[in-house]
């Protein structure tokens, strides 16, 4: 008789914010994966592309972190990095091993022993800064005022300005020469054909662009930016695991983010950027979800042992 194995059983259910939660239930094992929804940031996925996506990891039993992401790179991202955490979860299951200790052998890094995230300013600081030693502010809102009366009051707050494209390169300039000593990077500060001439004037880090531009390292070097910022959910797994590797052996920062990741999703964050990430996480959408507040103390630590 041959032996037929059993077919785990696959089970899509909403994330509670218009993405995608992605169970694979074998016996009494469980893996799970999350496919965030971010209006304008995420690609279109549904249902059933989230499971195509594990179909085509189903088999993968002896693959490598690396080989499960290309596996499903033409996948929409959302439903490919749902079904690659899933399938690294299967493999440090059955390896009897933590998921960052498998992605640190996979990818051949060493692992960092916790994780801090940034906060998120999102309200041009009228609800307070995050208690956490690095601070995300979106700008705008934030104003040069606003920024300095911050940074008188938080003096050894590291900052990160995030412009969303909105800012000319004077605006970015004041704001960066505002911040200081405590700036850190200005993330995609304005329309990517002025972003070279802001990395000539300030520390610039590449996120939209990485997606909408298809930059790649090489051209982040060109730009003279400073730091990538990964976001697997828009990105892919494959293609956001090529940049952070790349950028690490180019000596360019890494900040893993997230885009409202449920607590899977944010576990499986936390524990590739022990891997990739360099500075503090980009993790602050934790705040966003009942199901992850938990998941970080106020300084933004990790609570726990490491996924």
């Amino acid at each position: 008789m041959t032996f037929v194995p059993r077919a785990a059983a696959v089970h899509i259910d909403g994330d509670g914010r218009s993405g995608l939660a992605l169970r694979v239930v074998d016996g009494d094992a469980c893996w799970r994966g999350a496919a965030p929804a971010f209006a304008g940031r995420t690609a279109p996925c549904t249902a059933d592309d989230v499971v195509a996506a594990w179909r085509a990891l189903d088999d993968a039993h002896d693959d490598d972190a690396l080989a499960l992401a290309y596996r499903v790179r033409r996948a929409p991202a959302p439903a490919a990095w749902a079904a690659w955490q899933a399938a690294v979860a299967r493999r440090a299951q059955r390896s009897s091993t933590t998921l960052t200790t498998l992605l640190a052998r996979d990818l051949g890094r060493p692992a960092a022993v916790t994780v801090r995230t940034a906060g998120l300013v999102l309200d041009a600081g009228h609800g307070g800064v995050p208690a956490t030693p690095t601070v995300k502010w979106k700008t705008p809102p934030a104003t040069a005022a606003t920024l300095a009366a911050v940074c008188r009051s938080h003096p050894s707050m590291r900052l990160r300005l995030d412009g969303n494209r909105a800012l000319s390169v004077d605006d970015s300039v004041v704001l960066a020469d505002v911040a200081g000593s405590a700036l850190q990077f200005v993330e995609e500060p304005c329309a990517p054909a002025l972003l070279a001439r802001c990395a000539a004037r300030l520390p610039l880090a590449l996120d939209e662009s990485l997606l909408d531009h298809d930059l790649d390292v090489d051209d982040a070097l060109q730009l003279g930016a400073c730091a990538v910022v990964v976001k697997p959910a828009t990105l892919g797994p494959a293609r956001a695991l090529d940049l952070a590797l790349s950028a690490r052996r180019h000596s360019l920062d890494v900040v893993v983010s997230a885009v409202g990741e449920d607590a899977f999703g944010l576990r499986a964050l936390v524990a590739l950027h022990a891997v990739v990430g360099s500075l503090d996480a980009g993790l602050g959408t934790y705040t966003w979800r009942d199901d992850t507040r938990d998941l970080f103390a106020d300084d933004g630590l990790f609570r726990g042992p490491l996924p």
